[in-house]
């Protein structure tokens, strides 16, 4: 992978993480960056190209498992985490 791929790529990753973008922007950027169009990454995964597009323009509602299948090509993987504000728990004692 060149430099400048690998960097872009990881400002992608840091982005997701400090919250500046939501998953579909960062599978949108992956995507591109790995060159691959919409229909070709949806083939390459298993899923019907209609559910990719909706889910990067955030319409749908994937399924987990489809959200597994496009996730994961990508280093990322379904979990749960604690919000970073207290929860509804947290606020009702």
């Amino acid at each position: 992978m060149k430099t400048r791929d690998f960097e872009y790529r990881k400002r992608i990753y840091d982005q997701l993480e400090s919250g500046e973008i939501d998953f579909r922007r960062a599978v949108a950027g992956l995507r591109k960056s790995m060159g691959l169009a919409q229909a070709d990454f949806a083939k390459k995964i298993g899923i019907a190209p209609r559910v990719l597009i909706d889910f990067e323009r955030g319409q749908g509602n994937p399924t987990l498992s489809t959200l597994q299948k496009i996730g994961a090509p990508l280093g990322f993987e379904i979990t749960f985490r604690r919000k970073l504000r207290a929860g509804l728990l947290a606020s009702s004692r």
